[in-house]
């Protein structure tokens, strides 16, 4: 199965609409870092033999580690699983009582697969709580399933703060590829992280962070939305202004175009 025929999960925010413009800028032949995976679009697309993703979210990140190691149990259990309302928020109660297990990660599959929008939202006592989606969304199909967990097979797969994950694996040469979720001041951009928002700090952060690997030898590539923060702090490396599509909310009612920011640092 080619890689872009694989596509495992849903993500709000997911990178797929400008994939083929930030491809451009990354050498997928070299090692592959990505502090913020989520669903990690340009992995799928592009297989990097040298790949180390890394989420905040530690439930997606069990869920990959899960479909790589135990693609069989896990596939059980969610294969199981009717694609009805009734029985989506059946799982989601058990999600919520689960600790991390291969059962909670096939639930996790199943939550993703039918929920509104591809929205991971959690409430303060951090219970994942994004409602049904509708009746005409699909589950993956067998062959699809077990081709994604083959193409993760040699990943390495890490939970951690962005600054503390490029620590620990010390990328030297390939593509730090930055998504980080959005933050304008005065304003809160919904994304999929759950309680714990990205702030202006650690855009700051991010910056500080970007320069200091592309200065030990990464080509370091960040994507952003169009705000005066991130002009601020990568207006020099800025490399091309991309028109994006999006849904606001989630609502197709309410479709508007949004302004990308690519920024590469070498």
């Amino acid at each position: 199965m080619k890689a872009h025929q694989t596509k495992p999960i849903r993500w709000a925010g997911s990178k797929l609409p400008i994939a083929s413009r930030l491809e451009r800028y990354i050498d997928f032949d070299k090692e592959y870092y990505e502090p913020f995976a989520g669903s990690a679009v340009l992995f799928f697309r592009n297989s990097p033999r040298d790949a180390y993703l890394n989420d905040l979210n530690g439930s997606l990140v069990d869920f990959y580690r899960d479909a790589r190691t135990h693609p069989e149990k896990l596939w059980k259990t969610y294969s199981t699983l009717p694609a009805d309302k009734e029985t989506y928020y059946w799982v989601r109660s058990e999600f919520n009582r689960l600790r991390k297990c291969v059962r909670r990660s096939a639930y996790f599959l199943y939550l993703n697969h039918l929920c509104f929008n591809g929205i991971y939202r959690t409430n303060l006592k951090n219970q994942f709580n994004t409602p049904f989606g509708g009746g005409r969304l699909k589950l993956i199909d067998q062959e699809s399933f077990f081709g994604f967990s083959e193409l993760i097979r040699d990943v390495e797969f890490h939970s951690l703060d962005f600054e503390n994950f490029l620590t620990l694996v010390k990328p030297r040469s390939g593509t730090v590829y930055m998504d980080p979720p959005y933050y304008t001041e005065g304003q809160r951009v919904f994304r999929e992280y759950g309680p714990k928002t990205f702030s202006h700090d650690d855009l700051i952060r991010l910056s500080d962070s970007a320069r200091k690997w592309a200065n030990r030898g990464c080509r370091v590539v960040v994507s952003y939305r169009e705000c005066p923060e991130f002009r601020d702090l990568f207006g020099d490396c800025i490399q091309e202004e991309v028109s994006v599509s999006r849904n606001v909310g989630g609502f197709k009612s309410r479709r508007n175009s949004q302004k990308e920011l690519i920024a590469v640092l070498a």
